[in-house]
């Protein structure tokens, strides 16, 4: 699967966007939480977070949203649970642990701009449709990365990329397959072979 000129433009290696996150210095900003978001799991697609619910329960009687995604970081087992994907016809209710590191992130954000989304405007008010969170995301990415035709499917191609150079397991190929939100075929699909890309 070699990429197109414009795919080949966009490519940053992952190795160099995990060093582009560390190099923020604001970690409370929404870029870091972007960015942080995007690396340390595996990068889902925009419409995911666009309005995405925080919450910080802790009660094991709380009955969380039936139909939107959300985030819940209180209790003993922080959580995401996305039911309005892409895929989620086939896929169905997609739910994760919240990595560690990430909740320390996300706690940080919140305790510096509480709110009740994941990402909101500078004025705290929420992204009036996925288009202008898009927009805005793929700014971020642009800017942090360094490169004007960065975006967000980018940075997904980098990741399956950079895993597949790891010579994964079909059953590692098709567990991270699931975590991005996607088929296995979808996924060898995102890989790219090529020699003008820099590997590990």
């Amino acid at each position: 699967n070699k990429p197109t000129s414009r795919q080949q433009s966009a490519h940053v290696p992952w190795r160099d966007i995990i060093q582009a996150v560390k190099a923020i210095n604001n970690k409370t900003s929404r870029d870091y939480l972007l960015m942080a978001l995007i690396t340390m799991m595996p990068t889902r697609r925009q419409l995911e977070w666009w309005n995405c619910k925080l919450f910080n329960v802790s009660d094991p009687d709380w009955v969380p949203p039936k139909n939107e995604n959300y985030i819940n970081i209180g209790g003993s087992h922080p959580h995401f649970t996305l039911i309005a994907y892409k895929t989620s016809k086939a896929m169905g209710r997609w739910k994760r642990p919240v990595p560690p590191e990430l909740l320390v992130v996300i706690k940080r954000s919140l305790a510096a701009h509480p709110r009740e989304l994941l990402f909101t405007k500078l004025d705290g008010q929420p992204f009036s449709s996925v288009k202008s969170f898009s927009s805005w995301s793929d700014r971020v990415i642009k800017r942090v990365l360094n490169n004007p035709h960065a975006c967000m499917n980018a940075v997904r191609h980098s990741l399956t990329t950079d895993k597949h150079q790891t010579k994964l397991t079909y059953g590692q190929m098709r567990q991270l397959a699931v975590d991005m939100g996607h088929g296995i075929a979808q996924n060898i699909a995102y890989r790219f072979a090529s020699p003008n890309l820099k590997k590990k």
